[in-house]
């Protein structure tokens, strides 16, 4: 099961995180890869910066949340569509909070 969690500094809801990409969903996926605008059941929105170190706090207990009520395996994805000067911060943040761990 896939679950959904946006991060930005635009003020939205989980809904309307949800309306976004469904609308998107159905604008742009061509007919032959199935019904656009189905979305998985969990998607949640996160309002902060890549610079505020609670917001990977709330990051993390929201992850943690979601995989606490499913069964499976725990796999992530983290995808940032942020400048390449923040990468370092980002990274940095990342280990501090146990979200990625460097072996």
């Amino acid at each position: 099961m896939v679950a959904i969690v946006g991060i930005g500094r635009t003020e939205y809801s989980d809904e309307a995180l949800r309306e976004r990409l469904e609308d998107g969903a159905k604008a742009f996926t061509p007919p032959t890869q199935g019904r656009p605008g189905d979305m998985p059941e969990i998607v949640r929105y996160l309002r902060g910066s890549f610079e505020d170190r609670e917001l990977y706090r709330r990051l993390k207990a929201t992850l943690e949340d979601i995989e606490s009520r499913r069964e499976g395996p725990r796999n992530r994805i983290l995808y940032f569509a942020t400048p390449p000067d923040a990468d370092e911060t980002i990274v940095e943040a990342l280990v501090e909070t146990g979200l990625a761990r460097v072996e």
